[in-house]
């Protein structure tokens, strides 16, 4: 990063551009008392010709709203498409399963904070 060169700086003013024309987007948060859960997952397969790999997807919605969401493209050759839609529901389980973890570890710390047996303090960074 000491000396980039012309494409390092190409990059970097089409990465300013994108940023300032997608300010004004944002997500939409709707209240609701309707606390069900919903994945979707999905999967190219060979979506790229020439390596022939796949894509796969998954969104994570708290009733109407998505508050988890990934696409990767994978490494590997799914041989065929119900391969490639059972790795991407693999995966769409595996991001259910973390998100189970990080919502039992933020009730256990609410149950310490409001046993008054933690407190939780920012710090800056910078500090």
């Amino acid at each position: 990063m000491h000396s980039l060169s012309a494409t390092h700086w190409k990059a970097i003013k089409r990465l300013l551009w994108y940023l300032k024309h997608i300010a004004h987007f944002g997500l939409r948060i709707t209240d609701s008392n309707d606390h069900s859960h919903h994945t979707y997952s999905w999967a190219d397969r060979a979506g790229d010709i020439n390596e022939h790999s796949y894509t796969t997807g998954c969104f994570l919605y708290l009733a109407v709203n998505a508050f988890s969401w990934s696409s990767k493209k994978q490494c590997t050759v799914a041989y065929s498409s119900t391969e490639a839609k059972y790795r991407a529901v693999t995966t769409v389980l595996d991001e259910v399963t973390s998100m189970k973890h990080v919502a039992d570890n933020f009730h256990y710390v609410r149950c310490q904070v409001q046993g008054k047996q933690a407190m939780i303090t920012h710090i800056h960074a910078a500090d």
